[in-house]
């Protein structure tokens, strides 16, 4: 299932973290492994959910990248997935 195009903020994670501050808004970061079922489900289920759009464009500002992407791997080394919830994808 494709990402969610429409809701992703296209930058890198500095501009993602300027947006948010300016719009006041929090970051979502949404790392994902496209082999991954539960990532798919996100695309699928979750981000097209219309509650949860509405949620998000009132306090999120959405980034979304692949594990093996630079950028996903740039974020990854700054907030090690271990810390995050024990190695396992996706991240959100």
């Amino acid at each position: 299932f494709p990402p969610p195009a429409d809701i992703i903020f296209q930058g890198n994670f500095e501009a993602l973290r300027k947006r948010a501050h300016n719009e006041q808004k929090y970051c979502l970061v949404n790392i994902q492994k496209r082999e991954e079922f539960t990532s798919q489900v996100l695309n699928r289920d979750t981000w097209s959910d219309e509650k949860v759009r509405t949620i998000m464009g009132f306090r999120f500002v959405f980034w979304q990248q692949e594990y093996e992407s630079q950028a996903g791997s740039q974020h990854l080394s700054c907030y090690p997935r271990t810390l995050l919830n024990q190695g396992s994808l996706p991240i959100v």
